[in-house]
């Protein structure tokens, strides 16, 4: 139990500790510079401004252009590289857009086999609608995560607002929060199925919310709408198997009274109407679900006790929570994290705490039901990755964990303002967005100057867009790509690019008319010794050679 728990902190090293350290200086920094800027200043005149219904207007309206301008700069280049998950999405998003068939000539199918695995319908079917009234390209394949990110900032914003008491200040530090954390920024603009899921669970709080309140005129739609919106999270993402029926079962444990039976009957029912299509394909095709949660689970590794998958588990399941993963290092794949500070940042992490330790303490105006469902959404939602032995801890099978987390930060700084003066109000709300400023401009700094280039070698297919490109310049009768290639990414980049002649992968044979595009890795495997042409791009990662 101590190794595997000491395996889960092992990770906080000297350096993570230092950057710990400056954070929390910085936070104090802040909170001093601030409290001497406000005192100095008219705190009245700061209050005027804010009440001011036209100013915050203005202030909202600007950040959410912010927001919605830093999702979409360079989609395209940063990171750099699609990745075979994505090319394999884009590949089938374009096939049902052109003829409602997948790349294996299935018909509308209801999960994607590729290379081995089945990828959920959800967002495959969304970038298909994009390819219909757009052309093939890597900005608008990662376009359709914008879309879901946005959907997601969106329905948060809408759910604080009614959640909490002093809703235009913590609806806009929402704004800003949901809309730069690195949990969520980084997979915005990769092509990543896990981000619907976050999108979808976090709609289905927000209309929730709607369907068991005592003012809403129509709860028994909003209440099909979370059982809808809860359905599409498990064709979403694999976790949503687990977590989908896990978060219906704690949605009704705290609302379904006597009094609201017909909501808690409508939700439970549209669920699982929804449902019968995935029960039907569980049904015939099991193994095509758990082919690779088989592959990577200790659950039925044989040469394991009881005892001993049970402290497996823990161990995986509270690496979720350190330190180290959630506020200094992060994932450690550079493709769901920057290798720059944890998955949520700083200030977010203590107003969750926040949150927690005053509902402990204090009698505060607060939903304690909706509080309740997110405080069981947050233990619930790393269970899925517990489950697994690759990349732990995980930020894709956990960032439920990141949506409950950022909600409940949401209301503790509700919470926060509640036990402050009116006069304090202004310094305490000033503290809190200057340190959220400071740390979200950190980040987006270090994740637009310096990790494109550390993006370039996780996503493995840097520049072979611009390889293809240069040998098609060539006009070869054909062009032969190494086979250490994944395939969906070859077939990606030539539907994007257009090419004329064919591109096939198979053995690096020198031929006149033919051009070769191989890594460095791959050049000792180049048969034949013809002259050539290189026309490899500058500083990328393959070379190109024509015969």
């Amino acid at each position: 139990m101590a190794a595997i728990l000491g395996k889960s902190f092992g990770g906080i090293n000297t350096a993570t500790l230092l950057f710990g350290g400056v954070l929390l200086s910085h936070f104090f920094r802040c909170y001093a510079l601030s409290m001497t800027a406000v005192q100095l200043s008219s705190t009245n005149v700061f209050m005027r401004a804010w009440n001011s219904r036209i100013v915050r207007i203005g202030i909202f309206a600007a950040l959410a252009i912010l927001i919605v301008s830093i999702h979409l700069l360079r989609i395209d280049t940063v990171p750099r590289g699609v990745y075979q998950d994505e090319a394999a999405i884009g590949i089938n998003a374009l096939s049902i857009a052109h003829d409602g068939r997948d790349e294996h000539g299935e018909v509308f199918p209801l999960f994607f086999e590729s290379f081995g695995d089945y990828k959920a319908p959800v967002y495959i079917y969304t970038a298909a609608l994009l390819f219909r009234v757009a052309p093939p390209s890597t900005a608008i394949l990662r376009l359709t995560s914008a879309f879901y990110v946005l959907l997601l900032v969106t329905a948060v914003v809408l759910l604080v607002r009614r959640l909490t008491m002093h809703r235009q200040t913590v609806a806009a530090y929402a704004l800003l929060a949901a809309g730069t954390l690195p949990w969520f920024f980084t997979l915005s603009r990769i092509s990543f199925e896990v981000i619907s899921q976050a999108a979808l669970t976090a709609t289905a709080l927000l209309t929730l919310w709607y369907a068991f309140c005592p003012a809403t005129k129509h709860a028994l739609g909003w209440s099909a709408a979370t059982g809808i919106l809860l359905a599409l999270s498990v064709y979403a993402y694999p976790t949503g198997r687990i977590i989908g029926f896990g978060l219906l079962a704690i949605m009704l444990l705290f609302y379904a009274r006597r009094s609201t039976v017909r909501q808690a009957l409508v939700i439970t029912c549209s669920f699982a109407i929804c449902l019968v299509p995935y029960l039907l394909y569980v049904l015939r095709h099991a193994d095509h679900l758990t082919a690779r949660f088989n592959g990577m689970t200790f659950v039925f590794d044989p040469s394991l006790s009881f005892i001993q998958k049970a402290m497996i588990f823990l161990g995986n399941y509270v690496a979720h929570f350190t330190p180290a993963f959630l506020l200094l290092q992060g994932d450690g794949n550079l493709r769901h994290a920057i290798g720059f500070g944890g998955e949520i940042f700083l200030t977010v992490g203590i107003l969750a705490l926040t949150c927690l330790v005053l509902l402990t303490i204090r009698r505060l105006r607060v939903d304690r039901r909706f509080i309740g469902v997110l405080v069981c959404l947050m233990v619930l939602a790393p269970v899925a990755s517990a489950l697994t032995t690759d990349g732990i801890p995980h930020s894709l099978r956990s960032i439920l964990l990141g949506l409950s987390l950022l909600l409940l930060s949401c209301i503790g700084f509700d919470l926060l303002l509640q036990i402050f003066s009116k006069r304090m109000y202004p310094i305490v709300a000033l503290v809190i967005f200057l340190c959220l400023g400071t740390e979200a401009t950190a980040y987006l700094y270090h994740y637009f100057a310096v990790y494109p280039a550390v993006s370039a070698a996780a996503f493995e297919s840097s520049d072979l867009s611009g390889a293809l490109q240069r040998a098609a310049a060539e006009h070869p009768q054909e062009i032969i790509v190494t086979p250490h290639i994944n395939y969906a990414t070859v077939r990606w980049y030539q539907t994007v690019a257009k090419l004329p002649m064919p591109v096939r992968q198979e053995e690096l044979v020198q031929k006149p008319g033919r051009c070769l595009i191989f890594r460095n890795d791959d050049q000792a495997e180049i048969i034949g010794s013809l002259p050539f042409k290189d026309v490899s791009p500058p500083e990328g990662l393959f070379h190109v050679r024509c015969y």
